[in-house]
């Protein structure tokens, strides 16, 4: 098929990209990819936001492949569209003139709609079962059905756990204790704990494409609360981090992560998946656990971030900067904005005193603002914050 498409390409450049959309949308079904997949798929290579309704599902994903909040309007007439089954269509919100492969990429992305919606409907495993109760855009009918397929009670209340496709589950398994906000055993060098190994693994769960990569969903009683190490400490105000050279080279890595979305009915379980995933989100080796319910603010950053150029931010441009100026930059400058003074964060990372000072001051004069100074190491949180919302990834 490639050889294919190379000598199309060389002889009729747009028959050889229609045949790579043929391909894109082929392997999607194959893989039995989400609903949010295709349409993504759909919106990055038409280079325009892109939608659909069917079934009493309604998706909107802008041109860069993020899902939006807002009401999907059912008003498509004049924009390039597609019959999805009965009562369906998907659109592209192009402006002005249509592309060359606009219809290609509504036809193959049409039939994909339509082969997912078929196995999504039927509720026929436990894993679409769990892929439509997590879904925004699934009606209420095939919610209760999902939810009877599962034996969920209407009433009773669940939490949905993130994590990354590759991370090991075992049946009632536990995950290490959240870490604090100052914990009274020293870390392992660099700041960080052991990362969680084994996860409960008792509840119904599917792999689920979001836009940080293929992650795991599992659902678990909300009562279960020793099953996902959710203990009284939590990660209120610590300033997240990502995965970096010097975590990677101590063995840990993007795979040992858990998050927690809130209790929810299942009705309600795609709001826990939600939040869930911002959770995971704001881990890192220091704090592999976080709890959706005890992020707060943070929550609601992550929420607006996501609808902004949040890489762009001047900054999170410089923290990104000095985090890749060295290979340590990262793990003193989570010690500085968690610790209340220089000691404390020389005393956290392992580092002289003298040492701190000195570097401190370096990154101060790098970033603009001095880290000494409390309204400096609030800003730095923030930032970090957004860098990491930014750039962990779980593919």
């Amino acid at each position: 098929m490639e050889e294919l498409r190379g000598r199309l390409t060389a002889l009729d450049p747009v028959a050889g990209e229609g045949l790579k959309i043929i391909t894109y949308f082929d392997a999607l079904v194959q893989r039995q990819a989400g609903l949010e997949a295709l349409i993504r798929g759909a919106a990055v290579l038409a280079g325009s936001p892109a939608a659909f309704i069917a079934g009493g599902r309604r998706m909107r994903v802008t041109s860069a492949g993020a899902r939006t909040r807002e009401p999907v309007p059912s008003d498509f007439a004049g924009r390039p569209s597609h019959a999805v089954g009965a009562d369906g269509v998907v659109w592209l919100e192009r402006e002005g003139e249509a592309h060359a492969n606009d219809e290609m990429i509504l036809e193959r992305a049409a039939i994909a709609l339509g082969v997912t919606l078929d196995r999504l409907n039927g509720v026929a495993t436990t894993s679409q079962a769990v892929e439509i109760l997590l879904d925004p855009s699934s009606g209420a009918d095939a919610r209760k059905l999902a939810a009877v397929h599962l034996r969920l009670g209407a009433a009773h209340e669940y939490r949905v756990l993130a994590t990354p496709a590759g991370q090991a589950l075992a049946p009632g398994g536990h995950a290490p204790a959240i870490r604090p906000l100052a914990p009274a055993v020293r870390p392992t060098p660099g700041g960080r704990t052991p990362a969680a190994r084994s996860l409960a693994a008792d509840g119904p769960h599917a792999l689920i494409e979001t836009t940080v990569g293929i992650l795991r969903a599992t659902i678990l009683d909300a009562g279960t609360d020793t099953a996902v190490g959710t203990g009284s400490a939590s990660r209120t105000g610590i300033p997240p981090g990502t995965i970096t050279a010097s975590n990677a080279s101590s063995g840990l890595g993007a795979a040992d992560r858990l998050g927690v979305g809130e209790a929810r009915v299942p009705a309600l379980l795609h709001e826990s998946w939600a939040h869930a995933v911002i959770a995971l989100r704001l881990t890192n080796a220091r704090w592999p656990v976080v709890r959706a319910d005890d992020l707060g603010v943070l929550a609601d950053i992550a929420r607006l971030a996501d609808a902004a150029d949040v890489a762009g931010m001047p900054d999170v441009k410089t923290v990104g900067s000095v985090i890749a100026s060295s290979r340590h930059a990262h793990d003193l400058l989570e010690s500085i904005a968690v610790t209340g003074s220089l000691r404390s964060a020389a005393a956290d990372a392992g580092l002289h005193h003298s040492t701190v000072q000195a570097r401190a001051a370096e990154y101060s004069a790098a970033l603009g603002y001095d880290l000494r100074t409390s309204p400096g190491r609030v800003r730095l949180t923030l930032a970090l914050t957004l860098w990491q919302l930014a750039t962990n990834r779980f593919d």
